[in-house]
């Protein structure tokens, strides 16, 4: 989401959504009871995003490029970016955007052991 509604960040970005319900801390997660897509906890499933998604992170890069600035991304609002479950391929997609790499400030947090 360009313009978060965070204040910590200036944007979200989600390579997909759900995740595993891992520990008691979960009982009060603000994304699984997100009326839109709650429903990713409640039956463990993960929904992919569109191409168009992806391409959020590199227009993010690039206007910071052209004017010198790092704006902070919360990657993996929406899902755990460290989710053994995580649909195929789009983790090593995730590690491959800009979302991770070069201009933006990327921030991220997990339930899984690494």
């Amino acid at each position: 989401m360009e313009d978060s509604k965070i204040e910590w960040c200036d944007n979200t970005f989600n390579p997909w959504i759900g995740c595993k319900n891992v520990s008691p801390g979960c009982d009060n997660c603000y994304a699984a009871c997100n009326p839109y897509h709650g429903h990713h906890w409640k039956d463990n499933t993960r929904k992919d995003m569109a191409d168009s998604n992806w391409d959020k992170p590199r227009k993010w890069n690039k206007k910071a490029q052209n004017s010198n600035t790092a704006p902070k991304v919360f990657c993996g609002s929406m899902c755990d970016v460290f989710d053994k479950k995580a649909p195929a391929g789009q983790r090593e997609r995730l590690w491959d955007s800009p979302c991770v790499r070069i201009v933006v400030a990327p921030s991220s947090l997990s339930k899984e052991t690494i």
